[in-house]
């Protein structure tokens, strides 16, 4: 049996919205896919997701995310995001502390007015068992493939797993994804010149431009009135 398949109906425990801090470890990689079709088998959701920076502290993050899930019902949900570092065996390793909320449709529009980017994504979803020493494990690959502006995938896809921070260094990432994902990468390549050497590559933009766009329009309105008022009554009084 093909392995999309086999574990098509796992369900991902990636956003739990409990209100409770949650400590986030994963690990993160790039790929190429050339042929989508592979993917035709797997649990997807569709996820917008809109972040905005605090300007005092670089490493947190307020995000909303709109997640519409295969049978059509959507979840909206507000995180917050803190970058702590840790020491694990001599290591420092980084992760994200977390907490989620559900929130609401108007919450999630305003949010994503103000944001200046975010990401539009289809999460696929793909278990894979494999072996840590004697002991078979089953992860869970996130799989995010990006849609341009004409409405077509991206070829570069993100993969996200997120792993107990003890086993971080135990899983060899690159021999257990299937061989269809080429070009495995733990940071995408500058010298490859169909990826961007940042994340700009998959992020899209928001209605932030508009949204400045009509902002100077009124703020134009406003001035011309102003004048106006000001000549009618100068000539008016004269």
């Amino acid at each position: 049996m093909h392995i999309f398949k086999h574990y098509q109906n796992v369900i991902s425990q990636e956003e739990i919205s409990d209100g409770k801090k949650h400590d986030e470890h994963e690990l993160v990689y790039f790929a190429k896919i050339n042929d989508f079709s592979i993917l035709n088998n797997l649990r997807y959701e569709d996820q917008e997701q809109w972040s905005c920076k605090f300007l005092d502290n670089k490493d947190a993050r307020s995000r909303v995310r709109k997640t519409t899930f295969s049978d059509g019902t959507i979840e909206y949900v507000s995180t917050l995001k803190v970058k702590t570092t840790a020491v694990v065996d001599s290591e420092t390793i980084s992760y994200n502390e977390e907490l989620s909320i559900p929130t609401t449709e108007e919450h999630f529009n305003l949010l994503k007015l103000v944001a200046k980017e975010g990401m539009i994504k289809r999460r696929f979803f793909l278990p894979i068992k494999t072996k840590i020493g004697d002991t078979e494990r089953e992860f869970l690959f996130e799989i995010d493939v990006f849609i341009d502006d004409e409405n077509n995938y991206k070829k570069w896809v993100k993969i996200d797993l997120e792993i107990p921070k003890e086993d971080r260094n135990l899983l060899d990432f690159k021999s257990i994804l299937p061989k269809e994902f080429m070009v495995i990468l733990q940071s995408p390549d500058a010298n490859d010149k169909s990826i961007a050497s940042d994340q700009k590559y998959f992020l899209s933009n928001s209605k932030r431009e508009d949204y400045d766009s009509l902002i100077k329009d009124d703020f134009k309105n406003i001035t011309t009135y102003i004048k106006f008022l000001y000549e009618f009554i100068f000539l008016t009084t004269k």
